[in-house]
């Protein structure tokens, strides 16, 4: 589980949403929410802990900072990009019900970012894998590595930034269904 922090927080509060790709992590645009849950904010601070809880649907909706920054200047010309939105097809039965968004690696994320105006339909899909399943230099830390190879490295960056909540070793099929060697 990873943490996205929330910009102007002034408990320094994060979102935590569960992966099982870290190598989308780089592509993320956008976390999703179910707005018909109920989600709680905790956050703790050398000398107090506060929290609040509320449907999600209660807004505003936040802004919070991206793992890495490989397409901050590429969406600055929008408010849409790195926010959080709402979608049922968020599920409360696995995971912390915050979902993580990168259009170009599957369906409901490309649907959501589309849907939330964070991409365009045909236009601005930011691709940074090549038909090989490696990173392009899009993705610069990573460029020519294999998406399986680099989870690992991607994973110790977000770690080293102390964005990590807690971590699993978990096989994800869907790659082996995507035509991605598992």
């Amino acid at each position: 589980m990873v943490f996205f922090p929330i910009v102007g927080d002034p408990h320094n509060a994060a979102l935590v949403a569960w992966t099982t790709t870290p190598w989308t992590l780089p592509s993320n645009l956008c976390l999703c929410v179910n707005a018909k849950f109920d989600y709680v904010k905790n956050a703790k601070s050398k000398n107090r802990s506060s929290s609040s809880d509320g449907k999600a649907d209660s807004g505003p909706y936040e802004l919070y900072t991206p793992l890495f920054d490989y397409f901050v200047d590429e969406f600055s010309d929008t408010d849409k990009a790195f926010t959080v939105v709402g979608d049922n097809y968020v599920t409360d039965d696995s995971g912390t019900g915050v979902v993580h968004r990168a259009p170009a690696f599957g369906e409901e994320d490309y649907r959501v970012c589309i849907d939330n105006k964070i991409i365009q339909k045909g236009k601005n899909l930011t691709i940074a894998v090549n038909d090989d399943g490696c990173f392009t230099e899009k993705v610069s830390h990573f460029c020519g590595r294999y998406v399986n190879d680099a989870d690992k490295d991607i994973f110790n960056d977000v770690k080293a930034s102390m964005k990590i909540l807690n971590s699993m070793n978990f096989k994800n099929n869907s790659q082996c269904q995507q035509k991605i060697p598992c």
